[in-house]
This record gives structure tokens, C-alpha cells and sequence, in this order.
């Protein structure tokens, strides 16, 4: 089984898509106007100027709260992808059960794809020609209260997170975002 959590608008092929939000899947007519893969993840271009961003409706196969106990077996999971989620919880509390839970779930082997934003190039990247852009890289739009990051996260700080006596870890893309991102793929031991 493969686990798309958090995945707002973006419902993949081939996932169970979950979100605290979002309307039943079942109720759309095929196509879904949200579907697609993860090497198409976002489908248009991302529009920097968020008075122009399409909003589509949150379509779901599955309606959780990743915030409580996870309603999947124990070792039951094959991939779990998280694409721009991390940033949104706090880090003491939150991320630390997002963590537990996504471990227990997981098989031996599998992994967990998720990715956060690159906050270093964001501000070199943006900081003198686009600061009202810069500014919602780092903060987030604050459009709902999911649209807020509660922290920053870089390669040197993820391993503090997810140890090497319980995770093997490789920064590498997930997803192909417009935007500086750094992915991980961490592989439960």
C-alpha cells in the first residue's frame, strides 16, 4: 500500500489520498480534474502571485487527522509521500508523532519521500528581486490555519529527527517543484 498524507488538492495515481480535509473521492465522476502522478505533481506552472493561484477542491480517499493514531496496520505501509508537510507542524510535539506513527506503519525497508523548503536559496534566490515571495517561502500564506510553517529544516537538522538507528536517509528530489526544495527519502531500517 502507498500513502499520500496531506494531499490537499494534489490526489495521486496509484495512493490512498489523505487529508484532514477534502471531499470523498467517490462522489467525483472519473476523471478527477486533481489526478495525477509523481512525476507530474504539479500540473501548471506555480504562480507566484497567490491572488492568481487556481484553487481546486480538495478531493480524498480518505479523511484523517495525522495528528492522532494512524488508522493503518502496524508494518502495513509500502511508501508514504509527504510533499511540502514537514514545515507545517511543530517540531516538539507534532513532527515527533509524525514520525512514530509513519515508523510503525511502515514495513521493513520501506520509505518515507517527503520534502521541505530549501530556506538558504529561497533567501538568495528571492530575497532582493521578489521579497513578498521570499516572505511566503518562509512563513507560508496563512490562507487556513494548515498555511502556516511552524519551523525550518535543512539535511543537517533531518537526522536529528529521523535517526540512523532507525532510518537510512538520501536527499534527493521527490517531487520536481518551481520553487527551492530539498527532498528526503528515509528508509525505515
Amino acid at each position: 500500500m502507498k500513502v499520500h498524507l496531506c494531499c490537499g488538492a494534489t490526489y495521486l495515481t496509484g495512493y490512498l489520498n489523505c487529508d484532514i480535509v477534502g471531499e470523498n473521492a467517490l462522489l467525483h465522476p472519473t476523471p478527477n480534474d486533481n489526478e495525477t502522478t509523481v512525476e507530474k505533481y504539479f500540473k501548471i506552472p506555480f504562480e507566484m502571485d497567490a491572488t492568481k493561484r487556481i484553487r481546486k477542491p480538495f478531493i480524498i480517499d480518505h479523511q484523517m487527522n495525522i495528528l492522532e493514531k494512524w488508522p493503518f496496520l502496524d508494518h502495513s505501509i509500502d511508501e508514504i509521500i509527504t510533499v511540502s508537510t514537514w514545515e507545517h507542524f511543530e517540531h516538539k510535539d507534532e513532527l515527533p508523532h509524525l514520525i512514530q506513527e509513519a515508523y510503525r506503519c511502515l514495513k521493513p525497508g520501506a520509505v518515507w519521500k517527503f520534502d521541505f523548503p530549501d530556506i538558504k536559496k529561497v533567501v538568495e534566490l528571492y530575497h532582493d528581486d521578489n521579497m513578498e515571495f521570499c516572505a511566503e517561502q518562509i512563513y507560508c500564506n496563512h490562507k487556513n490555519k494548515y498555511s502556516v510553517h511552524q519551523w525550518g529544516y535543512s539535511p543537517k537538522t533531518i537526522p536529528l529527527y529521523l535517526t540512523p538507528d532507525k532510518w537510512d536517509l538520501d536527499f534527493k528530489d521527490v517531487v520536481k517543484h518551481d520553487y527551492p526544495m530539498t527532498g528526503c527519502w528515509a528508509v525505515k531500517k
